[in-house]
């Protein structure tokens, strides 16, 4: 019987927990998050027809390189913002869809089958961040063969309170700069 090195042993293991970062799909969808009103720097958070009412936005991610394994060991999403407005404080909250599903569309905003995952909350000009352990999202989108796990932002606070003033009221988000970390 041949003997393997333990350094060998020792970077295989290390490249097994190695960390993927994957971006939002640029695929069947992705364009959702700009499907409120937006800036060219800044995609908003918000609905797709009040332009001053900014208060959710939808993406999705492409797990189909994991389809296979079935599985993660973990997996973290990272969410930044920027808040807007009059009021004192928002809330926002990460929800999963329960079925993952492509393309996306308009009607995801408003659409139902949603978990929450986690809130934050934030006052105008900070730049919070929506950081949290989605392991079980994932490895319910994969058990399930979608092969995709699709989030809502929703500002709990414009939906509760309204824009009364009809000013910019809410949270941007820039599309690039969502994360998901997946460790196999």
């Amino acid at each position: 019987m041949r003997k393997i090195p333990i350094a060998i042993l020792l970077s295989c293991l290390a490249l097994a927990a190695v960390a993927d970062t994957l971006k939002v799909a640029t695929y069947g969808g992705s364009a959702a998050v700009d499907l409120a009103c937006w800036s060219p720097e800044s995609p908003w958070v918000g609905n797709p027809n009040v332009c001053n009412r900014l208060d959710r936005v939808v993406f999705h991610f492409d797990l189909s390189r994991y389809l296979l394994a079935g599985r993660v060991s973990s997996a973290s999403i990272t969410v930044p913002m920027t808040t807007y407005g009059l009021f004192d404080q928002h809330t926002f909250e990460l929800e999963a869809f329960e079925r993952g599903h492509a393309p996306v569309i308009p009607m995801d905003i408003l659409a139902g089958g949603t978990a929450p995952v986690g809130t934050v909350t934030a006052n105008p000009g900070d730049q919070p961040v929506l950081r949290f352990d989605v392991t079980e999202v994932i490895n319910r989108a994969l058990e399930t063969g979608d092969g995709v796990a699709t989030f809502r932002v929703r500002d709990l606070t414009i939906e509760k309170l309204g824009n009364r003033k009809g000013h910019e009221e809410g949270g941007a988000v820039e599309r690039s700069l969502i994360t998901l970390e997946v460790a196999r």
